[in-house]
Order: C-alpha cells, then sequence, then structure tokens
C-alpha cells in the first residue's frame, strides 16, 4: 500500500466520520470503532474529531466488495 501521508492543511481530499457514515449507510459510531482499530492507516484527529483521506475509504470500500464478491455474498 503506497505510505503516502496527507497534509492536514489539504482538506478537501479529508472526510469526517458522517461523510463517511452516509456513503456506506452506517451509523457515525461504526466509522468511529473503525478509526479506532485502524481501518484508515491515514486517519488523524484534529481537536476530538477524526479526518480520514479519500483514498483511505475508497480502498476500503474496494476492499470490502472484492471480499463481498469472493465470499459469494
Amino acid at each position: 500500500m503506497d505510505d503516502k501521508r496527507v497534509s492536514p492543511l489539504d482538506l478537501e481530499d479529508v472526510m469526517k466520520i458522517s461523510e463517511i457514515a452516509k456513503k456506506v449507510k452506517v451509523n457515525s459510531n461504526t466509522v468511529t470503532r473503525w478509526c479506532n482499530k485502524g481501518y484508515f492507516p491515514n486517519a488523524f484527529r484534529v481537536g476530538s474529531s477524526w479526518r480520514i483521506p479519500r483514498a483511505d475509504v475508497e480502498n476500503y470500500i474496494r476492499q470490502q466488495t472484492e471480499k463481498e464478491i469472493r465470499e459469494g455474498s
């Protein structure tokens, strides 16, 4: 996986918990749990709020989709 870090100043390329929750149709608490478990390797905090690079979110969605296809779900 690419080890490119996202600068906190490049905020167009990051997403908030609520944006991700809406995109993948889960509760915000679920996305927060994913952040705490390290599912988004380049996620960072701004105060008490998480910011997740869009690329991490896209990679996570892609991996989950591929996993569902492999498992026949």
